[in-house]
């Protein structure tokens, strides 16, 4: 599980959450499959870069609700939509000594067994849910494509 976020009033504010079910390496000039989502995000910026073209580089695929690990499935918060249009939500989260509020622009690993997993993960969905927040876990691709 990957929890991805930013520093918002000194706090870690949740982005997303990735829980990965699987991972592979691909080499982008070789592409993948994986959709036009991710050739157009992704594999094609990296296929037409020089330095990158021919590197290999891992692509992590998350759980998903209709398919999760051990329960768990990947999200994002979202605020439930009411006809306002508005930023989406980042709830500040209290996951005492595993999260470090002072790190911007950094990564912290911490090693877990399945079970330890499992219950930061209940305890991320319950403050999302907490904040007034719903778990996104889909999202259609706006028209006119990823331009």
């Amino acid at each position: 599980m990957v929890l991805f976020g930013s520093k918002v009033q000194g706090r870690f504010s949740l982005d997303t959450v990735l829980v990965v079910a699987r991972s592979s390496t691909y080499v982008p000039i070789h592409g993948v499959d994986g959709g036009d989502a991710i050739d157009a995000l992704v594999i094609d910026p990296l296929a037409a870069s020089e330095k990158d073209s021919g590197s290999t580089f891992r692509l992590y695929e998350g759980a998903t609700a209709a398919e999760p690990v051990d329960g768990m499935f990947s999200f994002v918060p979202c605020t439930p939509y009411d006809g306002q249009r508005r930023g989406f939500a980042r709830p500040q989260l209290d996951l005492g000594d595993l999260l470090n509020h002072n790190l911007t622009q950094n990564v912290r690993c911490t090693l877990a067994t399945a079970g330890e997993a499992i219950e930061v993960w209940q305890r991320v969905v319950h403050q999302v849910l907490d904040a007034g927040l719903v778990l996104g876990t889909s999202f259609a691709i706006p028209k006119g494509g990823m331009s």
